[in-house]
């Protein structure tokens, strides 16, 4: 049953171009299904992350942590990304990698000096570069992760 609101439903685009999305100025940049964040919806976007990171760590006890966004093999293979992602990922002429999702760059793989029962809980928020079928190539995601890693 479709929901009955008591107000006109309206598209994401017509709320958001006024306070801050910008489609055009992302397009000129990088090209289709980009967004180019400016004042409020670039303020939104930081408290969402801002609310989560709070969340986890001054109520539910996780540690923040802000590890690199490029790895090593070691880090994408331990995590399941290779081999079977490596064509949806970004990989530097050094042979670092480009995180594709949060988690990868403190997968247990890469703190391998850490034995698994004394890795605290941690969190963080990232920006994570992957291709996908419902995204353009290149295409940077917000991010996050939580767990006992």
């Amino acid at each position: 049953t479709p929901r009955v609101f008591d107000f006109k439903p309206r598209e994401h685009s017509d709320i958001g171009v006024p306070l801050g999305l910008d489609f055009e100025t992302a397009a000129e940049m990088s090209g289709a299904r980009f967004a180019f964040l400016r004042g409020q919806m670039a303020r939104l976007q930081r408290a969402i992350g801002q609310y989560m990171l709070d969340q986890q760590t001054m109520e539910n006890g996780f540690q923040e942590c802000a590890p690199p966004v490029l790895v090593r093999d070691e880090a994408m293979f331990g995590t399941g990304q290779l081999p079977k992602f490596s064509e949806d990922s970004f990989q530097t002429t050094d042979g670092r990698w480009l995180i594709p999702t949060a988690e990868v760059s403190f997968g247990q793989s890469s703190v391998s000096n850490w034995p698994v029962r004394s890795l605290p809980e941690l969190t963080r928020l990232s920006d994570a570069s992957k291709r996908a079928a419902s995204c353009e190539p290149g295409i940077s995601i917000l991010n996050t992760a939580t767990g006992k890693f």
